[in-house]
């Protein structure tokens, strides 16, 4: 079972957290886990045995990354804004990796 962000967030309580650029949490909101993005990977790695498994750009200039626990099948999708320090979007548990076939008739 993954541990729940507020016991990560205590988990980086020796890392400098940083805000998210624009957040601005609702009350009934939790503020977003957010610090460097070395620090946050490597809490993730320690807490849950997450992996970098893929990363992508966005078009605003946000990397995107994905870490998965092969052991354990938690998750973490985090964005990492160019100043370097990353925030948590969304986790969860029973990730699945799906092999990407071609579709007959389409061109490759």
């Amino acid at each position: 079972m993954r541990m729940p962000l507020l016991a990560l967030a205590a988990a980086l309580a020796t890392a400098p957290l940083v805000a998210a650029p624009g957040a601005a949490p609702a009350a009934a909101q939790p503020a977003p886990v957010c610090a460097m993005r070395d620090d946050l990977v490597l809490a993730l790695d320690r807490a849950h045995g997450e992996l970098l498994v893929s990363r992508g750009l966005s078009i605003d200039g946000v990397v995107i990354e994905l870490l998965v626990s092969p052991a354990t099948a938690t998750w973490t999708l985090i964005e990492t804004y160019p100043a370097g320090h990353a925030c948590i979007v969304t986790s969860g548990d029973d990730w699945a990796d799906v092999l990407i076939a071609r579709l007959p008739g389409r061109p490759s």
